[in-house]
């Protein structure tokens, strides 16, 4: 999961960390198709790829190929605070990481 970068503190109460609490999270771990996620592109033949190589998807609707798939994660003023998740690192084809305007990054 994607826990490690999180939302800052409001009111002296820690918010909820991950997706859940990001300010531009629409889509995310919904179970939708992750192509629909916020901050999220899908080509139309890494889809098809994606769909070759991996029948099964977990509760998020991320398929176990996924982290050979992504190219662009756009996640810019989301208020995300702390280090970059280790899983990043895993995205073995990641050309683009945009998390401007994250103060606390």
């Amino acid at each position: 999961d994607f826990g490690g970068a999180t939302r800052g503190k409001h009111g002296g109460t820690e918010e909820p960390r991950g997706p859940g609490a990001w300010v531009k999270h629409y889509g995310w771990m919904s179970g939708q198709d992750a192509c629909t996620w916020a901050g999220v592109d899908c080509h139309a033949h890494d889809a098809a790829e994606e769909g070759r190589k991996s029948h099964n998807k977990d509760e998020h609707g991320v398929g176990e190929s996924a982290y050979d798939v992504v190219r662009e994660l756009k996640l810019p003023e989301n208020g995300l605070i702390g280090y970059i998740p280790r899983e990043l690192i895993a995205l073995s084809h990641l050309k683009v990481l945009d998390l401007g305007g994250n103060v606390g990054m």
